[in-house]
This record gives C-alpha cells, structure tokens and sequence, in this order.
C-alpha cells in the first residue's frame, strides 16, 4: 500500500492572518488527510500532509489542499510530493525466501524448509510494518498556467520507522 505526501511551503495571504494550527488546518481538509508535522518557518510554516485516498490527479489533490489552506489565510507556490510506501509486503516475501533458502539447504528437509521460510515471513511481515520507503518523485511550482510538476532527480530511497498518525 502507498500513499502520497505533500510537503508544502505555505506563506501567509492575509496582513495578520490567524494563528495557523493542525487543528485550525485540520477542519478545512478532508477525513483522508493526515498532518504528519507543522513547523512555524521565518515566514510562514512547512507543513507535512499525507493523503491516504488516491485522487485522480496529483493536480487535483494540490488543489483541494490549495483551497483548504487559503481557508486558514495562507497559499503556497512551492511544494514535494513523495511517494510513501509500506514495507511490510516486501519484507515478508524477503524474510520467507531467506527463511526457506538457509533451513532448507543446511538441512535437506522440505517439511523444515517450509516451516522455517513461514517463521522469515511472519517475521519480515511484523518489522515491515514498522518501516516505510520514502521516495521524491516531484518537485512542484505554481506558474500563471497552472502547477507544473518537475519530476525530482532519483536520488534513491530513504526506508524510514513509519510514523503514527496524530
């Protein structure tokens, strides 16, 4: 399963615009979008926000949180989407094959082999789920003709714990 963060620059629209929290943020988004972290910047804030739902478009979705932030007085130009994948899958099917490989060669038994690679599954599935691969497949700029994604240099995959949705 994967889902896609956003992480947006946001800068105030309004002269004195109101005291920007997850919660105030919160109440203009909708139920699949998560706020992963808020940071107060020099000027404005770097928020974090995971959308569990997929939309049609990535454009789509920089909409609905466009709209949703102009509602607490504040607008971004500049944005990041990454890709946010759980592990756990992957991990399994890693840890049964080892699993199986290393009993079922050193002893010659399939019955051990089998049991053993069931163990590496088990194992892989419940470390997996505590990781997440992250990887920057966007970089975004709003131009007078709309959002122009630029697709982010692939600089690898960052596997992080998975965090805990506040």
């Amino acid at each position: 399963m994967h889902t896609f963060a956003y992480r947006l620059k946001l800068e105030p629209i309004l002269w004195s615009p109101p005291s920007l929290t997850p919660e105030s943020l919160a109440e203009h988004l909708a139920a699949d979008v998560v706020i992963r972290s808020l940071t107060k910047q020099s000027r404005g804030h770097l928020a974090d926000i995971e959308i569990q739902r997929d939309r049609e478009s990535h454009v789509e979705a920089l909409n609905e949180l466009l709209i949703a932030v102009q509602g607490v007085g504040y607008a971004f130009a500049e944005a990041e989407i990454t890709k946010v994948a759980d592990r756990a899958l992957e991990m399994a099917l890693g840890g049964g094959i080892t699993g199986a490989g290393v009993v079922g060669s050193s002893s010659q038994n399939g019955e051990a082999a089998f049991l053993a690679g069931l163990a590496g599954w088990a194992v892989g599935l419940l470390i997996g789920a505590g990781m997440e691969k992250v990887e920057v497949i966007y970089e975004v700029q709003w131009t007078n003709a709309g959002w122009r994604l630029i697709p982010a240099p692939h600089t690898g995959t960052v596997v992080r714990p998975a965090l805990e949705a506040a």
